[in-house]
This record gives structure tokens, C-alpha cells and sequence, in this order.
């Protein structure tokens, strides 16, 4: 008899939980279901694949992003995970993700397929809100997106994908309506992302880089963006700080200690670097290179510098990755100019007078002596007169 009971209690505290967790996670269970059908759908669509402009992420986002919309399908809520992921999505926000967002492409691409995901179902949400104001237009919408996803292949990104849905949604509406959902997913950068590349003025928060560990095949990865920067002066340097870092991807849960293997490298000109992949080799045209170093405890902050003669003019840079994935926080760029312009006492006025910005004594607070490394043949000692 004790033991019928102990069954009982245990089946009744099997029902509870089923019935707590299908009231509390049923969008994370819908996300996971839109998973299994983009497998059966669209077995071959990949997680990421390096083309031209070093790995592009997007199809991870793609894969993320139709399984948050499969919750969207069900419930016609935005927020992902509300239960479960309340904080999760940053401070304040009240789930996991929200499809109602101001992501674009590629300003916010992070290399992470759930963080991936945000610019493209950003951009499904409000096409589907201002095209779809009833629910038999949000079913035909819906439709149509389902009907995108099908036979999706191992190269397909946010602009195939993209151009499919607005081919489907002409079919299922009209014409009118397709190029008004064409320029929501234009002004999200989902046609191009702008050949995924930055603006190295802004600091870029977080960027994960994929590695060897992850993206099998490749003796080295291309980080998944590019970073612009625009030189004003002749430098003798260009360098990337990283404030933190850490392991990524399963080693950071796997406790990998594998240490990191990054690179910086570099191209002048207007056009962003090229790359190209034959089995194992993967080749770039860029012209310098320079490891980056990785602190080994504490925050894990990095640098890489690469020292060369770099007239003024345009620069592209990217990370290169040959060992396992890694996640860099706070990545800024800056350059070391070959005559930077300084602030000095006015008795100092030896100085090449274009590269100089006389103040008085009273706001040169450096320390005595202060030696100043410009980059040229010697170093020069600036001291404060009186």
C-alpha cells in the first residue's frame, strides 16, 4: 500500500510540473519546435559559412530567428520568454528577446545566432505590423513567411531569405505591399548589411569570434564583421584595445583552456578585405597583420598593434581567429600618428608649429619629466618651464 501511494505522489507531482511548465515555458517550447521545422524544412541551411567578407553569421540568425517566429505564429507576442528570461535580454527588459526591436543590419551583428537573429525578425515584426492589421492578414502574412522558409540551402543569409519572403508576400498580396515590406527590410540592412562592415570610430560592445573549435574545417576564421577606419594623418601604427574577454561558445561552459589565437589584420583603400576559402585555406587580401595579445587573468583585456607606414586614407580591419571561439568586449580602434598634435607650454615653440597647440602652464598638469613616444626617430622630453 505504501508503495501505490509513493506512485500516486509521484504522479501528481508529474502533473504539476507538466502543467507549470507548459504554462510557463510554452514560448521556449515553440521556439524549440520552429527549430525541429527548420530542420525538416530546410536540412541544409548552416549556422554560418565564410564568403567573401569573413564568416557571415546571418544564417545562424536565420535559424534563431524563424524559431522565435514560430512563437510569434502561435501567440502574436513579440516578447520571447517572458517567464523564464525576465533580465536576461538586459537591464529592464521583461523576456529572453524581443522581435520588436530597432536592430539593423550589420551595426548590430555580434557573431551570436540568437543575438544575430534580432535585425532579421526586427524586420519581419514591423513589415507584419504596418502590412497585416487583421488577423486574416496576419495568417496570410504568416503564411508567407512559413512558405519562405522551405528549401532554404547551406549559402542562404538575410538576403536571399529576405528577397524570398518579399517574392512570397507579392504572391500573397500585391505588389504594392511587397515593396512596402522591400524597404522595411532595406532600412534594416537585411539587403547587403552593408558587406557587414563597421564604423571603427564606434566602440563595438561585444563580438564574438568563432574558431576552429566551432567552425570546422578552416585553419583560420574571419571575424564575422569588418571595422572602417578613416585616417586623417600619416600614421606609424593602427591598433585595436579590447577592455575584456573570455572563452566563447561551449568551451567557456566546457571549462576549455585552450588559449586564444587572435590576429588584426589590415587593407588601405576604399574596399573591404576579400576572402576566399579552398578546403583548409582560407586567404585574404589584406597586406598587415599583428597578433593580439590577451591578458591572462583578471578581465583578459587586448591589444594588437600593427606597425607599419600608413599614409592618410581609408583602412579596413578585421579580426582573424585561429584558435578556439572567444568573446571580446569593448573593441576600439585608434592609430599612432606620425606628427601627433600636442598640447605644450608656450616656451616650448621649437615644435613643427602644424602639429602644435600651445596652453599655458597653468592646465599642463603631466608629470616632470614626461617622455612622449610620437613615432618618429627619437623620442622628445617635454617639461614644465618655471
Amino acid at each position: 500500500m505504501s508503495g501505490y501511494r509513493t506512485r500516486t505522489t509521484l504522479s501528481s507531482t508529474y502533473r504539476w510540473l507538466l502543467s507549470f511548465l507548459s504554462l510557463h515555458y510554452l514560448q521556449q517550447i515553440y521556439h524549440e519546435f520552429g527549430h525541429a521545422v527548420m530542420y525538416t524544412v530546410s536540412p541544409s541551411l548552416t549556422a554560418g559559412f565564410i564568403d567573401a567578407y569573413g564568416f557571415n553569421t546571418t544564417p545562424g540568425g536565420l535559424h534563431e530567428g524563424y524559431a522565435d517566429l514560430m512563437t510569434m505564429f502561435v501567440t502574436d507576442d513579440p516578447e520571447i520568454g517572458e517567464y523564464a528570461g525576465a533580465g536576461l535580454g538586459g537591464p529592464g527588459s521583461t523576456a529572453i528577446r524581443d522581435i520588436d526591436n530597432q536592430a539593423s543590419c550589420p551595426e548590430d551583428l555580434v557573431g551570436e545566432s540568437h543575438a544575430d537573429s534580432l535585425p532579421f525578425t526586427g524586420a519581419v515584426w514591423a513589415a507584419r505590423s504596418q502590412v497585416a492589421d487583421t488577423p486574416e492578414k496576419k495568417t496570410t502574412f504568416d503564411e508567407a513567411l512559413f512558405a519562405a522558409q522551405q528549401g532554404l540551402g547551406a549559402t542562404d543569409d538575410f538576403q536571399t531569405v529576405a528577397a524570398i519572403i518579399v517574392a512570397e508576400i507579392e504572391t500573397a498580396f500585391d505588389e504594392t505591399t511587397a515593396n512596402t515590406v522591400q524597404a522595411i527590410f532595406d532600412n534594416r540592412g537585411l539587403n547587403g548589411c552593408n558587406n557587414r562592415v563597421l564604423n571603427a570610430s564606434v566602440t563595438k560592445a561585444m563580438l564574438y569570434v568563432g574558431g576552429t573549435d566551432s567552425v570546422q574545417g578552416p585553419s583560420e576564421v574571419p571575424g564575422p564583421v569588418q571595422h572602417k577606419y578613416e585616417l586623417s594623418e600619416d600614421a606609424v601604427s593602427i591598433s585595436i584595445t579590447i577592455e575584456a574577454s573570455q572563452a566563447g561558445g561551449m568551451g567557456s561552459f566546457l571549462g576549455n583552456q585552450d588559449p586564444p589565437n587572435l590576429k588584426i589584420v589590415i587593407k588601405g583603400g576604399g574596399d573591404p578585405i576579400t576572402w576566399t576559402r579552398d578546403g583548409a585555406d582560407v586567404n585574404g587580401d589584406y597586406t598587415e597583420d599583428a597578433t593580439i595579445e590577451i591578458g591572462a587573468s583578471g578581465l583578459r583585456p587586448g591589444t594588437g598593434i600593427i606597425e607599419a607606414s600608413f599614409p592618410a586614407g581609408t583602412y579596413h580591419l578585421q579580426v582573424v581567429n585561429a584558435g578556439p571561439t572567444w568573446l571580446l568586449q569593448n573593441i576600439s580602434g585608434s592609430s599612432g600618428l606620425l606628427f601627433p598634435t600636442i598640447c605644450v607650454p608656450v616656451s616650448r615653440r621649437r615644435l613643427h608649429r602644424s602639429h602644435v597647440a600651445f596652453c599655458p602652464d597653468s592646465i599642463f598638469s603631466l608629470p616632470h619629466p614626461v617622455r612622449l613616444q610620437l613615432g618618429i626617430k627619437y623620442p622628445l622630453v617635454l617639461s614644465r618651464s618655471g
